[in-house]
């Protein structure tokens, strides 16, 4: 279908001359010059260049010369692929809006907008609003009542709260009622559960299919609106060639819509040109005679360092002719660097008071107005960097605590009871006890016995993980002596592994590694050349890998983050920081295509830079490879990038000092122990999106240092996954929705004989799209030219085998359909996932099952579901400990011990070696002391309150790993937040709580609160405080207030003189133990 438009007679093309910053300013400029009161609409010919667009507008709409900007009276919003509900409903009040559209939120079908207006809710503070008649309301509107929100479309009830996760919010918003009254309305995080800010109010729109019919376009539902196209010719074209549809009409009516919009863009320039006026005198004046003048590129000598001088007399010029010039830092760093370097210019502060400004902002590209007489440009313009625009969440997103995820209990899991062995956990119980009602995990063993755990005392038990899955566990016998024996036979096993490991951490220990130097000035440059944003904990990671460089013993570090999380960055500043110190660099991938990818990143980041990078594999000939190979070993080779060959003896580097090891799980056991040997004595930067079980618990335990980056580059989403049975019809809609956008689709089939039937299917549903093949057996140059014209968008499609899993980079592919996901292992379907999503478009994942799902194995159901479920950002970690439940985890410590695991279950396995560990490595821990406070008060969190047994297991775990009051506190405001008003038999455990943190803190191993005495118990250690327990036993207020006799060597029974009241009871011990931490004090 062609575009047939008018171009002549009503359409102009707005063009920016780079990046949409003077198409923005010029739509801003449009914008004042109509003045009538109507909706505009700019369509632009992508979602970057709308994002562009949106970003740069909103930068004007608050810049500080657009004093009249009709901006300012306008509301901006931006559309990626439909228009949402929400917008739609403020267009029906803001009228006089503009909105930013790609051509495939144009296309989206909208409802009218009378019948959205009756159907959706308006929810603000102070409402009156049936909390029931509410919650009828969403169930009618298609959200899914769950105990804990994870995902869009879901809300949650807990006494008072509600809490909804809107179909058209980026974040979850929490409703705090008081009788009928919206009292607050808060955005919370998923990870945590926190509220994080408050707002005003939101709207909450139907999702159920069918309330009303998505019929309508834009231009339909808006009177008289005003258009603006970025080159239209191009624009609308490719989406039609995909999948035109009946939109012909829609196309007419856009041409009848068009209104003429001209603006001289001789008066918007963006100064890129060639000319060169180093040496003039009067460089402003030449930057007047010439349209394309690249003066902010002569700000620099050819070493790099900035032309102060000249930016001087430039800047001076244009001040002098009354410009405002404006630059922007992207944030507060580059903003305190870039006031840095221009109190070395030495503006004249008179002459420049009001006119020169750097500000914090987000735009494209300078931008310069002789009209208005002002000057834009940005830092990364100043030197010479790209800049990335990138879209903010409401808030931030706290970091999920992976270590605490790892032993999620459900009734019916196997558990591990430290003293009494291999049980089933059948549920939480409420038992009364003397007329005190508390929570108890109940347990099942062989022969039907039953143990009752305190919840307070869930620390005793662990879930249970074997060597594999097939080895269900034995249930434990009560009263007899196998557990003992088991964990003593496991016990002796862990101490012979911890021996091995001795051996390594002495290696690394005593070896004598290179220290490398402290950053300088040439690194600092280096780092900022760094074209986005460091995340947190990316920047602590690559403190982290620094900090091991600059010691003189062998690093051997893990850097464990998701795919697309920046973990390459890390790599290349050690990398520099080596290579600039003179020593070489070997960094090992597992597959060839990753291989040349690396290559090309390094070489990028290392063009200006004297450091020489090649690679090797199988695309390099053998008598190139020759060649690379003799110049490793006379070191003119700096870097060198290649498969697992690089580990081979006829390898001989002249000085290497720095080996990095890219996805080491996918290594095979030759090839680590060719690491193994390296290891104890060069730096090793080992790097894993989804480490395997032994990586991930050698790092735990201390052996190696381990760095997580587990926070997501800003404006990332999650990759939607679905499991779907293999169907013409929904493989052609995914296909032809990612081409209609302008993207490009990855179809995974990993038997290579089944291409060629793959290829044909997709041809016969689909003929006109191109499609690339590529698999392992393919020549070299084959690989090479398909993979090419790919990246190239030469082809829409890339058929291939599981060879693309490993880290290749494509931004422009956000579709992946992986065929026969069922047999394929939880890491691959997590890396190949992991091949879409990396820019800021929603991507999307689909699992196609050869099969019913009713003949999927166990094993496989649980696999796809956990990919399913772990779709969220930085879910690597969580995959990991989700294929040891589902593989188990005979790789821990070698197949030998697998069957030890299995008698004790993996996690006792763990603490076994982290004692083992702890010792060898010299470290002295205080003793290991868990309180116990015996009282007849209640103590237990109630149904009405807390309803689902994984929460409530969760809030005891959170709780009996309280070590501070600050812990204990952080509790109370999650329970307060999440659930509501605290009932009282939860604040008693909270009591309870505050209490065993000074007991842990004064040695103290029990407190019985009695009727009329307390009794504590001391742990054994207390001897080493027993100057400070003579204190307090002589202390004048206890003994006013208390009859103290000594019941042991270790025990103290305090008979108040007055008795206190049962609630008293708690705040008492508090008082007592209080003063006891006071003597005591370690």
């Amino acid at each position: 279908m062609n575009l047939d438009l008018d171009f002549k007679n009503n359409v102009y093309e707005v063009r920016g001359l780079k990046k949409g910053a003077s198409t923005a300013f010029a739509l801003e400029e449009a914008l004042t010059l109509n003045s009538e009161n109507n909706l505009s609409v700019f369509l632009c010919d992508n979602y970057l260049s709308a994002r562009d667009l949106y970003k740069n507008l909103t930068f004007f709409e608050n810049a500080l010369f657009l004093t009249d900007s009709s901006l300012k009276k306008k509301k901006v919003f931006f559309c990626e692929e439909i228009i949402p509900l929400s917008l739609l409903y403020e267009i029906k009040t803001e009228k006089d809006a503009v909105i930013i559209l790609t051509p495939a939120s144009f296309f989206s079908k909208v409802p009218e907008l009378d019948i959205l207006s009756k159907s959706c809710i308006n929810i603000k503070r102070g409402l009156k609003l049936s909390r029931d008649k509410f919650i009828s309301a969403l169930i009618s509107y298609g959200y899914d009542p769950v105990s804990q929100i994870e995902s869009q479309k879901e809300f949650a009830v807990r006494g008072e709260i509600i809490d909804l996760f809107d179909a058209e919010n980026s974040s979850p918003v929490r409703i705090d009622f008081f009788d009928e009254i919206v009292e607050d309305i808060r955005y919370f995080d998923l990870n945590t559960q926190r509220s994080v800010k408050s707002i005003d109010g939101f709207t909450v729109f139907p999702v159920k299919e069918g309330i009303y019919e998505k019929k309508l376009n834009l231009l339909d539902i808006t009177e008289s609106p005003v258009f603006y196209v970025e080159k239209p010719k191009t624009e609308l074209q490719n989406f039609l060639n995909h999948d035109a549809g009946n939109r012909t009409i829609y196309l007419e009516a856009l041409n009848k819509a068009y209104k003429l919009f001209y603006y001289d863009l001789n008066e918007l320039k963006v100064y890129y040109g060639d000319e060169s006026f180093e040496n003039s005198k009067n460089a402003y004046i030449l930057f007047e005679n010439f349209n394309d003048v690249n003066f902010i590129k002569n700000f620099k000598y050819k070493n790099g360092q900035l032309n102060l001088k000249l930016i001087k007399r430039v800047f001076s010029g244009l001040i002098e002719k009354k410009y405002l010039i404006i630059l922007v830092s992207k944030n507060e760093i580059h903003h305190q660097r870039l006031k840095e370097i221009f109190a070395s210019v030495q503006l004249d502060k008179d002459k420049t008071e009001g006119r020169f400004h750097i500000v914090i902002g987000e735009i494209s590209a300078g931008i310069i107005s002789k009209k208005h007489k002002f000057l834009i440009f940005t830092g990364e313009e100043l030197f010479r960097e790209h800049i990335n625009l990138i879209e903010e969440p409401p808030y931030k997103g706290s970091k999920p605590d992976f270590f605490n995820e790892i032993s999620e209990l459900n009734p019916g899991d196997f558990v591990v009871h430290n003293e009494f062995g291999v049980a089933k956990f059948t549920g939480i119980k409420k038992i009364t006890v003397s007329g005190a009602i508390s929570d108890y995990f109940e347990l099942l063993y062989e022969g039907g016995d039953k143990v009752f755990v305190p919840a307070d005392k869930i620390y005793l038990i662990h879930k249970y993980i074997a060597s594999s899955e097939e080895n269900s566990p034995k249930l434990s016998r009560l009263g007899n002596k196998s557990w003992e024996r088991a964990k003593i036979k496991a016990k002796e096993k862990i101490e012979e592994v911890a021996l091995d490991l001795k051996v390594l951490y002495a290696k690394r220990m005593t070896g004598r590694g290179f220290a490398f130097s402290e950053e300088d000035e040439v690194y600092r440059e280096f780092e900022e050349s760094f074209e986005f944003e460091e995340t947190e904990d990316q920047a602590k990671a690559i403190k982290d890998v620094l900090s091991d460089m600059h010691l003189n013993k062998p690093m051997d570090r893990l850097i464990c983050g998701d795919v697309g999380f920046g973990k390459t960055e890390v790599a290349i500043r050690a990398a520099f920081k080596a290579s600039m110190d003179g020593k070489q660099v070997a960094l090992i991938a597992p597959t060839t295509l990753l291989v040349e990818q690396h290559y090309n990143n390094f070489k990028k980041r290392f063009e200006k830079y004297p450091i020489k990078v090649a690679y090797i594999s199988r695309f390099v000939g053998r008598g190139e490879e020759k060649k690379i190979l003799n110049q490793i070993k006379s070191g003119e080779i700096d870097i060198i990038i290649g498969t697992h060959k690089l580990l081979s003896e006829k390898i001989k580097f002249h000085d290497i000092g720095l080996l990095i090891i890219d996805e080491e799980q996918k290594f095979g056991a030759m090839q680590k122990e060719g690491i193994k040997e390296i290891r104890s004595s060069i730096d090793v930067l080992a790097m894993s999106a989804t480490p395997i079980p032994r990586t991930l618990y050698l790092s735990m335990s201390g052996i190696r240092d381990l760095s997580i980056i587990d926070t997501p580059p800003a404006g990332r989403k999650n990759v939607i996954t679905d499991i779907v049975g293999y169907d013409d019809e929904i493989i052609k809609d995914a296909v032809f929705k990612e081409l209609a956008r302008g993207g490009q689709v990855y179809f995974i089939d990993n038997r290579i004989s089944h291409l060629d039937a793959v290829f044909k299917k997709i041809k016969k549903i689909m003929p006109d799209i191109r499609i690339g093949v590529v698999h392992g057996r393919l020549g070299v140059n084959d690989i090479e030219q398909v993979m090419h014209l790919f990246y190239n968008k030469g082809y829409d499609m890339l058929l291939s085998t599981s060879i693309i899993e490993s880290g290749l980079d494509n931004p422009n592919v956000n579709t992946i359909i992986i065929n026969n996901a069922e047999n394929l292992g939880l890491s691959q379907l997590y890396q190949l996932r992991g091949r879409v999503g990396r820019s800021h478009l929603q991507a999307y994942c689909l699992l196609v099952i050869g099969c019913g799902l009713a003949d999927l194995t166990e094993e496989q159901r649980k696999r796809l579901n956990k990919v399913k479920e772990y779709s969220e950002l930085g879910a690597g970690f969580k995959l990991a400990m989700a294929d040891l439940e589902i593989r188990g985890a005979g790789n821990i410590l070698g197949g030998a011990q697998s069957g030890h695991i299995d008698a004790v279950g993996l996690e006792m396995c763990m603490q076994m070696l982290k004692e083992e560990v702890e010792k060898m490595q010299d470290i002295t821990l205080p003793p290991q002391i868990n309180p116990e406070v015996k009282t007849n008060l209640s103590l237990y969190i109630p149904d009405s309150y807390i309803n689902d047994s994984k929460i409530k297991l969760s809030i005891y775990r959170k709780l009996a790993n309280c070590n501070s009051l600050d812990d204990v506190e952080a509790v109370r405001l999650e329970l307060a937040d999440r659930f509501g008003k605290i009932p009282e038999t939860v604040n008693n455990l909270l009591s309870v709580e505050e209490l065993k943190v000074y007991m842990k803190n004064s040695r103290v191993k029990l407190i019985e609160i009695k009727e009329n005495e307390f009794i504590i118990e001391f742990h054994g250690s207390a001897e080493a405080l027993s100057d400070g327990l003579i204190r307090f036993v002589n202390d004048r207020d206890i003994s006013s207030e208390y009859v103290m006799n000594f019941l042991g060597e270790f025990i103290i029974k305090l008979r108040p003189k007055k008795g206190p009241t049962p609630l008293d009871k708690l705040n008492a011990s508090k008082i007592i133990l209080q003063r006891l931490y006071s003597y005591v004090n370690i």
